[in-house]
């Protein structure tokens, strides 16, 4: 490259003119110049650091370059606005180089995040539908096998019942044996059963496959006359349940009188919960049973609740009053049976067909040997007492009619002073 010191000595031919390829106001010295200067515009550039490039088939491109290189005449200050600018610029698109691949490489990120959890999605859904499946499996191994363990196959049948049969009990619940115990109706077998008023059904699940039937046979406890004049004839069990509202005969049962009724239903209780004169006859039919006395009484008067009448089977008629202390009566009637009876006997033997039994739960049990609307008449001597032992010689009447007319109560005038046998305690 050619020295452009001025200081050092020259010749015509070497002399030179620096030219400012960017400005048209300097012009070359000869025309030769001029026209390389044009031919150097044509054919090199400069990059973006004040460098110049040539093209590549400029053939004089070495020569041009070894020539005059860079430009050292350039002005400082727009050297360094080129570099400077040019050194932001390549700020600029490293930086923007940079954010373009810190997003793609943020978007790969979030792209391998986004597939790890879509994996994990599908995993999860996988692994919950395996499990649902599991679940369900086992629950249809279970159902199945609950089908089979479940299905009926006894029925036993316990309690009292001497209507029918064990077999006959089970056909008529209409159970099915091999049919699914939750299949079974329970409130359409106990209501089969019951269908008789005599059976009183109790029907439950035995699991895992036997159904168990607890028969209560009601017992026939008393007959109730009812209606008009008595005409109807009701069979009740010890708690009023109506087993038959039209019997045609007492059954043998004892006898209830005197209780007002307005009708009878089957398998429902008699009269109202509140009804005194029921209260009473059950209260009293419960103790008779009690202490055994229901084969040795033929009827019940109960028209007045606090003067309740027995009738024995021999016809005697005994007052027992209220329902107060019934154990204590009943106890000591039953303990001294054969006495009072006895001692009845041979009241009437003595003739006196209407004696009374009077029993007080605090005076014991007294023998009288008329009725109770008897009139002891004022001249009558003194009553002369009579052992209340029982005496083995006294033979038994004929029974007596309890409804007997009034003419038969003996004639006062030729009837000796009425008295009563000494009390029995208990």
């Amino acid at each position: 490259m050619p020295d452009f010191d001025d200081k050092a000595p020259r010749s015509d031919e070497d002399i030179t003119v620096p030219i400012d390829l960017f400005s048209d106001e300097d012009e070359p010295v000869s025309v030769a110049e001029k026209e390389a200067a044009e031919e150097i515009k044509r054919e090199f550039t400069f990059d973006r650091y004040g460098r110049r490039q040539y093209a590549p088939t400029d053939k004089h491109s070495k020569k041009r370059k070894e020539k005059y290189g860079k430009r050292k005449d350039m002005p400082k200050a727009e050297t360094l606005v080129v570099v400077n600018e040019t050194a932001a610029q390549k700020d600029i698109e490293e930086a923007e180089i940079r954010a373009k691949i810190r997003d793609e490489q943020r978007q790969k990120v979030l792209e391998k995040e986004l597939q790890k959890k879509r994996r994990q999605q599908k995993f999860m859904l996988k692994r919950r539908l395996t499990v649902i499946g599991m679940i369900l499996l086992i629950v249809c191994v279970l159902a199945l096998a609950a089908y089979f363990i479940f299905r009926l196959q006894n029925i036993r049948v316990i309690g009292t019942y001497t209507r029918y049969t064990q077999e006959q009990i089970v056909a008529n619940s209409e159970l099915t044996i091999g049919k699914h115990m939750l299949q079974q109706d329970l409130d359409a077998a106990k209501e089969s059963l019951e269908n008789d008023p005599y059976i009183s059904a109790t029907v439950d699940y035995v699991f895992p496959n036997s159904i168990q039937i607890m028969i209560v046979e009601r017992t026939e406890s008393a007959a109730v006359r009812w209606g008009l004049n008595s005409s109807y004839i009701a069979i009740i069990d010890g708690n009023g349940v109506v087993l038959n509202e039209n019997a045609s005969d007492t059954h043998g049962l004892i006898e209830v009188h005197g209780l007002v009724l307005t009708g009878a239903v089957v398998k429902q209780r008699i009269g109202e919960r509140t009804d005194e004169q029921v209260s009473g006859l059950l209260e009293m039919l419960e103790k008779i049973n009690e202490y055994g006395l229901g084969e040795k009484l033929q009827s019940i008067d109960i028209t007045e609740t606090m003067g309740i009448t027995l009738y024995t089977v021999e016809g005697y008629r005994v007052e027992v009053g209220s329902t107060a202390d019934l154990d204590t009566k009943l106890n000591r009637l039953n303990k001294y049976w054969n006495t009072i009876i006895a001692t009845a006997a041979r009241y009437v033997s003595q003739g006196n067909p209407n004696p009374t039994i009077y029993l007080y739960s605090k005076n014991g049990v007294t023998v009288s040997p008329y009725a109770p609307d008897y009139v002891v008449p004022s001249n009558s001597p003194d009553p002369t007492n009579i052992p209340s032992e029982y005496d083995p010689n006294a033979t038994t009447p004929p029974t007596p009619d309890p409804n007997a007319p009034a003419s038969q109560t003996p004639n006062a005038s030729s009837t000796p002073i009425p008295y009563i046998s000494d009390p029995y305690y208990g």
